[in-house]
């Protein structure tokens, strides 16, 4: 009996020691992304693995208002896989989110502001300059990780 649980105790622990490997090795991408040159808060930047790429991760980060980013996996890990990606910049969408447990109020009902988002649009103040702004680039990550700009160009207004 005793033989018994020895063994099984050493077969479990040389599995698990087996089973650590099995996740890519990340490494740690930033960068800023600008418009016209100027930084672009509040803009989605998403890492697309290319073909070629073959343990690449999908990434992604929302920039800050300085337009830094720091390049996260879909679960939520930093960093990504070395190798060739497509980087797809955007203008990040506006969530509608509900405050905690409060009670309903016109400022935070949810029902309320899908009501008044799918209404008759209002006369525009001024035009959102990052409004259509996107850019799609080729980009590569280095075995060791490292900061990626880029700089997205939009049309001028009329």
């Amino acid at each position: 009996m005793k033989y018994a649980t020895a063994f099984f105790v050493g077969l479990v622990s040389v599995g698990l020691v087996g089973c650590g490997g099995g996740e890519p090795k990340l490494v740690r991408v930033t960068g800023t992304i600008t418009l016209n040159g100027k930084p672009y808060g509040g803009a989605l930047v998403e890492f697309m693995p290319d073909a070629s790429n073959r343990e690449g991760t999908l990434g992604a980060d929302t920039t800050g208002p300085e337009g830094n980013y720091m390049a996260h996996t879909a679960a939520g890990r930093a960093g990504l896989t070395p190798g060739k990606y497509q980087v797809r910049v955007s203008k990040a969408p506006a969530s509608v989110a509900t405050a905690g447990d409060e009670p309903p109020t016109p400022k935070n009902d949810a029902g309320q502001l899908l009501a008044e988002s799918t209404a008759a649009p209002k006369a525009k103040k001024k035009a959102d300059p990052t409004e259509g702004a996107s850019g799609a680039f080729p980009a590569e990550v280095p075995s060791g990780g490292g900061v990626l700009d880029f700089d997205v160009k939009a049309k001028a207004a009329n």
